[in-house]
């Protein structure tokens, strides 16, 4: 999530479309926030002392 990552393909006609970075974007409370909250299903209650700690 943070460095983006490139396009990528594989076998047959299967590819993987390029993702950007979004370090420069968000900061890390926002990020883990954003996750949690939209792909995770989980609540926004990430602080960043927390992620911290993590990293």
């Amino acid at each position: 999530m943070l460095d983006g990552i490139e396009a990528q393909r594989f076998a047959g006609v299967e590819s993987m479309q390029a993702m950007p970075g979004f370090a420069g974007v968000y900061n890390d409370e926002q990020l883990a926030n954003y996750l949690r909250a939209t792909w995770g299903g989980q609540s926004a209650d990430v602080t960043a002392e927390r992620v911290k700690s993590l990293r």
